[in-house]
């Protein structure tokens, strides 16, 4: 399943990915995962796995966490298909 399909049955069932992926939701206190619709959907084009989605999803954040100088923008305006395309390499399938 793309991960758009696994993002909308979530939402059509009312249910967190966790819930939907592991059978159970996450522990107490946890942050929700917010996957931006930029991603979401570049994800479904070039058919990335969610394990991989997510994997993209983190590395843009540890990036952009050691970068202190650097003015922190939107997920959703990431060039995802770019910054994809320089790490590629470095992801598991």
């Amino acid at each position: 399943m793309s991960f758009d399909v696994i993002t909308r049955v979530a939402a059509a069932l009312g249910v967190s990915l966790d819930y939907l992926m592991i059978g159970r939701e996450k522990a107490t206190g946890a942050a929700e995962l917010q996957i931006p619709a930029s991603l979401a959907k570049f994800a479904d084009d070039a058919r990335l796995t969610f394990r991989q989605a997510l994997t993209l999803l983190e590395m843009q954040r540890q990036i952009v966490a050691h970068r202190s100088a650097t003015k922190k923008e939107s997920l959703d305006k990431v060039d995802w298909r770019k910054f994809y395309e320089c790490v590629k390499d470095y992801l598991r399938e």
